[in-house]
Protein backbone atom coordinates (compact mmCIF):
# COMPACT_ATOMS: atom_id res chain seq x y z
CA UNK A 1 0.00 0.00 0.00
CA UNK A 2 1.28 3.39 -1.17
CA UNK A 3 1.79 5.76 1.90
CA UNK A 4 2.78 9.43 2.22
CA UNK A 5 3.48 10.83 5.65
CA UNK A 6 2.27 14.50 6.06
CA UNK A 7 2.88 16.15 9.32
CA UNK A 8 1.43 13.54 11.73
CA UNK A 9 -1.21 10.76 9.59
CA UNK A 10 -0.57 8.55 7.61
CA UNK A 11 -2.76 8.36 4.17
CA UNK A 12 -3.84 5.76 2.07
CA UNK A 13 -3.00 7.43 -1.63
CA UNK A 14 -4.87 4.65 -3.19
CA UNK A 15 -7.98 5.27 -1.82
CA UNK A 16 -8.04 9.05 -2.99
CA UNK A 17 -9.30 10.75 -6.01
CA UNK A 18 -7.26 12.06 -8.82
CA UNK A 19 -7.55 15.56 -7.75
CA UNK A 20 -7.64 14.42 -3.80
CA UNK A 21 -3.88 12.94 -4.88
CA UNK A 22 -2.69 15.80 -6.30
CA UNK A 23 -3.20 17.45 -3.49
CA UNK A 24 -1.75 15.67 -1.53
CA UNK A 25 1.42 15.44 -3.18
CA UNK A 26 1.19 18.48 -4.24
CA UNK A 27 1.79 19.31 -0.21
CA UNK A 28 4.17 16.78 0.06
CA UNK A 29 6.73 18.28 -2.30
CA UNK A 30 6.17 21.44 -1.12
CA UNK A 31 6.83 20.16 2.17
CA UNK A 32 10.47 19.30 0.80
CA UNK A 33 11.20 22.11 -0.83
CA UNK A 34 15.12 21.71 -0.60
CA UNK A 35 14.51 17.95 -2.32
CA UNK A 36 12.94 18.55 -5.11
CA UNK A 37 14.64 17.06 -7.18
CA UNK A 38 14.23 13.57 -5.62
CA UNK A 39 11.06 13.64 -4.57
CA UNK A 40 9.38 14.85 -7.69
CA UNK A 41 9.99 11.16 -9.21
CA UNK A 42 9.04 9.60 -5.85
CA UNK A 43 5.51 11.65 -5.61
CA UNK A 44 4.62 11.40 -9.20
CA UNK A 45 4.69 7.10 -9.13
CA UNK A 46 1.34 7.55 -7.03
CA UNK A 47 -0.21 8.50 -10.61
CA UNK A 48 0.41 5.38 -12.95
CA UNK A 49 0.31 7.25 -16.39
CA UNK A 50 -1.90 5.85 -19.63
CA UNK A 51 -0.37 5.64 -23.44
CA UNK A 52 -1.50 8.43 -25.52
CA UNK A 53 -2.95 8.23 -28.52
CA UNK A 54 -1.98 9.32 -31.85
CA UNK A 55 -3.34 12.13 -31.99
CA UNK A 56 -2.34 13.12 -28.45
CA UNK A 57 1.64 13.12 -29.61
CA UNK A 58 0.31 14.98 -32.67
CA UNK A 59 -0.28 17.42 -30.27
CA UNK A 60 2.60 17.42 -28.48
CA UNK A 61 4.31 17.70 -31.54
CA UNK A 62 2.33 20.51 -32.89
CA UNK A 63 3.03 22.71 -29.35
CA UNK A 64 6.48 21.53 -29.60
CA UNK A 65 6.96 23.21 -32.55
CA UNK A 66 4.91 26.06 -31.69
CA UNK A 67 7.27 26.92 -28.28
CA UNK A 68 10.73 27.41 -29.82
CA UNK A 69 12.25 27.62 -26.42
CA UNK A 70 11.29 24.62 -25.07
CA UNK A 71 14.75 22.82 -25.15
CA UNK A 72 13.41 19.48 -25.56
CA UNK A 73 9.82 17.33 -25.14
CA UNK A 74 9.17 13.61 -25.21
CA UNK A 75 6.73 10.83 -24.58
CA UNK A 76 8.59 8.51 -22.22
CA UNK A 77 7.58 4.83 -23.90
CA UNK A 78 10.43 2.60 -23.38
CA UNK A 79 10.45 -0.52 -20.73
CA UNK A 80 14.31 1.10 -19.87
CA UNK A 81 13.47 4.87 -19.75
CA UNK A 82 13.32 5.97 -15.73
CA UNK A 83 10.18 4.56 -14.03
CA UNK A 84 9.10 8.01 -13.21
CA UNK A 85 8.71 9.12 -16.33
CA UNK A 86 7.09 6.00 -18.43
CA UNK A 87 4.04 7.09 -20.29
CA UNK A 88 4.61 10.50 -19.66
CA UNK A 89 5.36 13.69 -21.56
CA UNK A 90 9.43 14.83 -20.25
CA UNK A 91 9.83 18.50 -20.99
CA UNK A 92 13.05 20.29 -20.67
CA UNK A 93 12.98 23.74 -20.64
CA UNK A 94 16.65 24.75 -20.00
CA UNK A 95 19.49 22.17 -21.68
CA UNK A 96 21.15 20.68 -19.07
CA UNK A 97 18.78 21.01 -16.69
CA UNK A 98 16.57 17.69 -16.52
CA UNK A 99 12.94 17.77 -16.41
CA UNK A 100 11.09 21.29 -15.69
CA UNK A 101 7.55 19.54 -16.12
CA UNK A 102 6.15 16.01 -16.58
CA UNK A 103 2.69 16.00 -17.79
CA UNK A 104 0.51 12.84 -18.22
CA UNK A 105 -3.20 11.92 -17.77
CA UNK A 106 -3.48 9.12 -14.99
CA UNK A 107 -4.83 5.96 -16.29
CA UNK A 108 -8.54 5.34 -15.91
CA UNK A 109 -8.82 9.60 -16.06
CA UNK A 110 -9.86 11.98 -17.90
CA UNK A 111 -7.59 14.78 -16.19
CA UNK A 112 -4.41 15.74 -17.39
CA UNK A 113 -2.01 16.18 -14.47
CA UNK A 114 1.18 18.33 -15.02
CA UNK A 115 4.35 18.14 -12.31
CA UNK A 116 6.68 21.11 -12.05
CA UNK A 117 9.55 20.95 -11.00
CA UNK A 118 11.13 24.08 -9.92
CA UNK A 119 11.93 25.99 -6.35
CA UNK A 120 7.98 26.24 -6.01
CA UNK A 121 7.23 22.49 -7.16
CA UNK A 122 2.93 22.38 -8.11
CA UNK A 123 0.87 19.96 -9.27
CA UNK A 124 -1.97 21.36 -11.58
CA UNK A 125 -5.10 19.24 -12.93
CA UNK A 126 -5.91 20.30 -16.63
CA UNK A 127 -9.05 19.52 -18.07
CA UNK A 128 -7.24 18.62 -21.81
CA UNK A 129 -3.93 17.93 -22.97
CA UNK A 130 -4.41 21.27 -24.97
CA UNK A 131 -4.69 23.17 -21.34
CA UNK A 132 -2.05 21.53 -20.00
CA UNK A 133 0.74 21.95 -22.26
CA UNK A 134 -0.48 25.75 -23.00
CA UNK A 135 0.49 25.91 -18.88
CA UNK A 136 3.81 25.80 -19.44
CA UNK A 137 3.84 27.56 -22.72
CA UNK A 138 0.67 29.17 -24.13
CA UNK A 139 1.53 28.71 -28.14
CA UNK A 140 -1.50 26.36 -28.70
CA UNK A 141 -4.15 28.22 -30.24
CA UNK A 142 -7.99 27.03 -29.26
CA UNK A 143 -9.16 25.52 -26.24
CA UNK A 144 -7.19 25.84 -23.57
CA UNK A 145 -6.06 29.49 -23.54
CA UNK A 146 -7.99 33.13 -23.40
CA UNK A 147 -7.67 35.78 -25.59
CA UNK A 148 -5.40 37.85 -23.65
CA UNK A 149 -2.97 34.43 -23.81
CA UNK A 150 -3.34 33.35 -20.43
CA UNK A 151 -4.18 30.09 -19.53
CA UNK A 152 -7.26 29.63 -16.78
CA UNK A 153 -6.63 27.49 -13.21
CA UNK A 154 -9.32 24.91 -13.66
Amino acid sequence: MALIRLMRPLIDINAMDTITKASCVAATIAATSGENCRTMPDAIRHFPARLLTPDEHALVAEWLAAAGDIAEAYVSNRYSDDPAYYRRIVVITKPGDGPSHLVHAPTGGETWVVFSRSPNSQVEIFPSLRAALNSIRPVLIGVGITADGSVPKV
